[in-house]
């Protein structure tokens, strides 16, 4: 280790890193991480779960680390257009499942870092298949590394097929 001694007043002791030494990235970086639910090919009843547990992987860039949720992109192949939340928490927690309703604890509510909704006229058509996205700006924190999400429906979607849906969350890590 090198002392560096520096300024005209107090004496001022710096570390500065051995020669060769990766001290690390310094800066944010964009990212976007997608992941691809598996849902009923079939009706959903409002405020139902569509897919199980959406876990985030490597949303952050060391453990504890966070950043800022940016926007969404939500994909729906069957276009159904209800509204749907993307709920995000900072630790992982047991989803009631695909098509079950929506009833998070106490407990994990404290960890929860964002509830990111369609509503608000996000959707927008491309023929069959249509895209909602969503501005977020929304910080958050991970307890290690990734995101865990839930997308709920506050509506009745039918989707035809099982990977109908694909949720993309653009990040910057800080």
């Amino acid at each position: 280790m090198n002392l560096v001694i520096s300024g005209s007043g107090p004496v001022v002791l710096a570390e500065t890193p051995e020669a060769g030494r990766d001290i690390g990235s310094v800066g944010s970086f964009d990212t976007s991480i997608q992941v691809q639910p598996t849902v009923t090919a079939g009706a959903y009843a409002e405020n139902d779960c569509v897919g199980g547990l959406l876990t985030f992987a490597n949303a952050a860039r060391f453990t504890g680390g966070g950043g800022v949720i940016k926007n969404v992109i939500i994909v729906d192949d069957a276009g159904q257009d209800e509204e749907l939340e993307l709920w995000l928490f900072r630790n992982t927690f047991t989803s009631p499942g695909d098509n079950n309703p929506w009833a998070p604890t106490e407990a994990h509510l404290h960890d929860l870092v964002a509830i990111i909704t369609t509503a608000d006229g996000a959707w927008f058509a491309a023929g069959t298949p249509s895209a909602a996205r969503i501005e977020a700006s929304q910080q958050y924190s991970c307890d290690g590394t990734s995101l865990y999400g839930q997308l709920v429906t506050r509506g009745t979607p039918t989707f035809a097929a099982t990977d109908d849906v694909t949720v993309t969350i653009g990040l910057l890590q800080s």
